[in-house]
């Protein structure tokens, strides 16, 4: 019977020290280990070719395009940067969110190198890299009359604002010349979400603020400035419905 009985508690025991040594799963939670994926700078951009030349006077124009990197480096998006080298030395250096940059006024008959580098908040990439050989000859030296200049476009200039007020989220279109490259777009010092609409107009979407404020479209060719543009309401319901939609 004392056998017996101690066999009993020795069991009990036992399972009360299982119980003890494996820990408990709430309600509805699983099983499964948890992965986590440790942040790294983004590999290089992909694919990254030119579009077909296009003359203009003495010299050329051209499209760069490339596709996001397959590795982000754990994060949800990347920027870019990029850099343009001619003869060995950097004429060129920008920043970007879109996966394209024009080029302009290119020398006939030059040599160019465009490299462009993933960057997210761990760091950048290795860069992808095209050399662009434009057609034709090099032009004679006529002593400096001749200035290729404005690679990326010549400065913007915002003609109009519409609507004038609103509040935050907001879409206020933009409309002006040379919005090529765009950099950014700022309300007062807040940047804003933007992008072209199907007639080449600037969509910006207002970020938070009060007042009146300048608007400023910034491109790799400058940046134009709308003195007191747009007024801080709290009406922007019907504004949000006719310059909303993609």
């Amino acid at each position: 019977m004392r056998s017996t009985a101690r066999a009993a508690l020795a069991g009990v025991l036992a399972v009360a020290m299982l119980a003890i040594a494996t820990p408990t799963l709430a309600a509805g939670a699983s099983a499964e280990p948890v992965i986590v994926s440790p942040r790294a700078a983004p590999g290089s951009p992909t694919d990254i070719e030119h579009s077909k030349w296009r003359r203009v006077g003495q010299t050329y124009r051209t499209n760069v395009a490339w596709r996001a990197p397959e590795d982000l480096g754990g994060f949800e998006d990347v920027t870019y940067e990029a850099e343009v080298e001619r003869e060995g030395e950097i004429i060129l250096e920008l920043e970007m969110e879109n996966a394209a940059l024009i080029l302009r006024r290119l020398v006939k008959g030059q040599t160019y190198t465009v490299r462009v580098y993933a960057v997210n908040d761990d760091g950048r990439s290795a860069p992808a890299e095209i050399v662009l050989r434009v057609p034709g000859q090099i032009p004679p030296d006529d002593g400096g009359d001749f200035d290729p200049g404005e690679l990326a476009g010549p400065r913007p200039k915002i003609i109009a604002v519409t609507p004038k007020q609103g509040s935050a989220g907001s879409f206020v279109r933009i409309t002006g010349q040379n919005f090529d490259n765009l950099r950014f777009v700022r309300f007062g010092t807040r940047l804003a979400g933007f992008y072209i609409d199907s007639n080449g107009a600037l969509v910006a979407t207002a970020p938070s603020g009060s007042g009146t404020v300048d608007i400023e479209v910034g491109t790799t060719g400058g940046v134009a400035t709308s003195k007191k543009a747009f007024t801080y309401t709290a009406r922007s319901a019907m504004s949000a419905m006719k310059y909303g939609g993609r």
